[in-house]
């Protein structure tokens, strides 16, 4: 099996917030103000070993231990994926398939399994690094709430 810094190349594991169908704003550097990077993100819950190899490795961006989130007690790894990269130039999203490996377009939900495909993005001379989203397969979904119940102009309360 392929590693990258003797970490597999494809982590399975539960997924929480996923965005990878449209860019969303990088929450990680949400406090510099006006930064306007986006990209798309899923947030996956690790086990003690797989997020310990994650911190040996040197990464040091979107890793989150254990009990610090309020969507679940386990360690959460974020991979991301920038939409723009350093020069302007438009980055591919990721790819979404699902179990026969078909491509997938609906909304992956909280707790859903799934296997990400990434790759290391050192950045700012080395001084940060972080797990990129390249690929994703749903290996067990779990359905997302229907959408609300539609609004008409009858409604409108003005």
């Amino acid at each position: 099996m392929k590693t990258i810094d003797g970490i597999p190349h494809i982590i399975e594991d539960v997924s929480y917030y996923a965005h990878l169908g449209k860019p969303v704003a990088d929450y990680a550097e949400k406090q510099q103000a006006g930064s306007g990077k986006f990209g798309w993100e899923i947030n996956l819950a690790v086990s003690d070993e797989v997020f310990e190899k994650f911190q040996r490795a040197g990464f040091n961006v979107g890793l989150r231990p254990a009990g610090k989130n309020n969507y679940t007690e386990d360690n959460v790894i974020t991979f991301y994926k920038y939409h723009l990269n350093y020069n302007g130039t438009e980055n591919p999203a990721p790819i979404v398939v699902d179990v026969e490996k078909n491509r997938f377009e609906d909304m992956i939900g909280n707790g859903s399994k799934v296997a990400v495909q990434w790759s290391a993005m050192p950045y700012a001379k080395g001084k940060y690094k972080r797990p990129i989203v390249n690929a994703v397969q749903v290996l067990s979904l779990v359905e997302t709430g229907g959408a609300a119940t539609p609004f008409t102009e009858e409604e409108v309360a003005f």
